[in-house]
């Protein structure tokens, strides 16, 4: 089996770009400028920082909170340990755990015999296809609009009883993002006080802002071991797998698009897919998010069965974001692919460029880039476009507060549409998430945020530097998913991705996952108590 597939047309493919690269003039010169840059005082100085231990100013603080926060549940825990082995939810459970049916099933034994923790993680990495089921398979309205904010209470409400129930006191955890997250989660509340005519839209703009950033650090705490981080990391590349399949088949099919999907005076496309999204530009960018991650278990694993899986799985969501015709997606995957070809194999960078080469000659892919750049493109970006819609933004904003903003939920995303309660300017979407800060919360929570996605990824850059010597696997992911995390970031210069639940979820997913490897995983084994201080959840 191996003897064929070393041989396979693909195997040969990449041993010839590789022999390709070897022996190539730009070879040399490049390496010998990385050998120089490894010697210089800049990469010192990098590298100690890099590799620094170093957290923000108030962890030790934050740190002495939560030890005394989870000493008193634990004192808490003791007291009602008998009420809840007792209790109807815990039997239940445990006896899921042990039927012979869910032992002797693969998949429902992967899922609930390591507890509860490995369940919930499951579960968050179907919050997509569940979010599409809800609402557009059974159209259950008053399920569909409550069922995350339910998930997120009872998977908060798990974390505290596991710190309630554990053998001893829970261990704290404290990550490098903590401060920039807590600051941007204060900036917007602050704001949602000062600057807020309507107050129920300014709550309901700050909830659709930040909600979604607090499961990273129920995340973080879900993450005992690389096993479950591993069961997420797989399950959510399967996800995004068979979403480019069906984006494929529908391209295949040809399937029926919207005319507004494309200006009037455009060359038409065939189609552009959009499977459950609902949108070929979050679909784009889905695919732009997850890609590099697959890409990364090609470099990872040890078996080329594997290697090779793992290289069409990349494929197909390269093909799959190909095939939305989302120039913004098509941006981001590029930028992915840099990052990631920086950072791992420099020789992917020429099969990229062959990759591009290919597209263009494609008339669709053709047309769509070429329009960017014709009077017609130009033309109906001022008339209606995102050229007119960020300077109505840009004009609210500087009408009233600069620097506290426009007012949350009020203009350029879900919350505004959905609360149409001016009159005196027509709603839309803005098209560019950083915009949509900007108006909403102004230079003071524009500032807020980029901060925290600057420390997002620079704390990514450690975790692939702490981990480079020691496991390079890990490196390797977490190069992945640093690579897809830019990618969408730069995306959203023309997209309100993270106006999607799921997307803003799945984003921060990808963040613990990478704090996880580069700075808890030393930690994790005094964390995962729960299996050994009496019975597990």
């Amino acid at each position: 089996m191996n003897a064929a597939i070393e041989n396979c047309v693909i195997a040969r493919f990449f041993r010839t770009l590789s022999c390709i690269w070897g022996s190539s003039v730009s070879k040399k010169p490049a390496d010998r400028l990385s050998r120089l840059f490894s010697r210089s005082r800049l990469w010192a100085m990098l590298s100690g920082l890099l590799g620094s231990d170093g957290r923000w100013t108030g962890a030790s603080l934050l740190r002495r909170f939560l030890d005394s926060v989870n000493a008193a549940l634990w004192r808490l825990g003791r007291l009602l340990l008998p009420v809840w082995n007792g209790c109807l939810p815990v039997r239940v459970l445990r006896a899921i755990r042990r039927s012979a049916a869910v032992r002797g099933s693969v998949v429902l034994g992967e899922v609930f015999c390591p507890g509860l923790r490995t369940t919930i993680i499951y579960l968050f990495a179907l919050y997509l296809p569940i979010d599409w089921a809800l609402r557009d398979v059974v159209s259950w309205s008053a399920a569909a609009s409550v069922w995350d904010e339910a998930f997120l209470f009872l998977t908060a409400l798990y974390t505290i009883c596991d710190r309630m129930f554990s053998s001893r006191p829970r261990e704290s955890v404290t990550t490098p993002l903590d401060g920039a997250i807590i600051l941007f989660l204060g900036v917007g509340a602050a704001l949602m006080t000062v600057i807020s005519p309507r107050f129920y839209i300014a709550f309901q703009g700050y909830r659709a802002t930040v909600q979604y950033l607090l499961w990273f650090f129920l995340l973080v705490r879900l993450f005992d071991n690389r096993n479950r981080v591993f069961a997420l990391y797989r399950a959510l590349i399967i996800l995004a797998v068979l979403i480019a399949l069906h984006g494929i088949y529908q391209f295949i099919a040809a399937v029926p698009i919207p005319s507004h999907w494309q200006t009037s005076t455009e060359v038409a496309v065939r189609t552009r897919v959009y499977s459950i999204f609902g949108s070929p530009n979050i679909m784009g960018s889905f695919m732009v998010m997850f890609a590099p991650m697959s890409a990364a278990l090609a470099y990872s694993s040890k078996q080329l069965q594997f290697k090779l899986a793992a290289w069409a799985c990349t494929g197909v969501m390269c093909f799959a974001c190909l095939f939305t015709f989302s120039r913004g997606a098509w941006l981001g995957m590029g930028v992915a692919i840099l990052i990631f070809s920086v950072l791992v194999d420099r020789k992917l960078l020429l099969l990229m460029l062959i990759g591009e080469a290919c597209a263009m000659c494609v008339p669709d892919v053709y047309n769509r880039i070429a329009f960017l750049f014709t009077e017609q493109f130009a033309e109906a970006s001022a008339a209606g476009g995102r050229q007119a819609r960020w300077a109505i933004g840009m004009k609210l904003l500087h009408e009233d507060h600069p620097f506290l903003g426009f007012g949350l939920g009020r203009y350029g995303g879900a919350v505004a549409m959905n609360n149409k309660v001016e009159t005196r300017f027509q709603y839309y979407y803005l098209d560019n998430y950083y915009m949509r800060i900007l108006v909403e919360m102004g230079y003071s929570g524009l500032g807020a945020y980029l901060l925290m996605m600057f420390s997002n990824v620079f704390t990514a850059l450690r975790s692939i530097f702490r981990t480079f010597k020691t496991d390079r696997a890990a490196a390797v992911m977490c190069s992945g998913m640093l690579s897809g995390m830019a990618g969408v970031l730069v995306h959203c210069l023309y997209e309100n991705i993270f106006e999607e639940p799921y997307m803003m979820a799945y984003f921060w997913a990808i963040a613990a996952m990478t704090v996880f490897f580069g700075f808890l995983e030393k930690n994790a084994t005094t964390r995962g108590l729960s299996a050994e201080g009496g019975k597990k959840i």
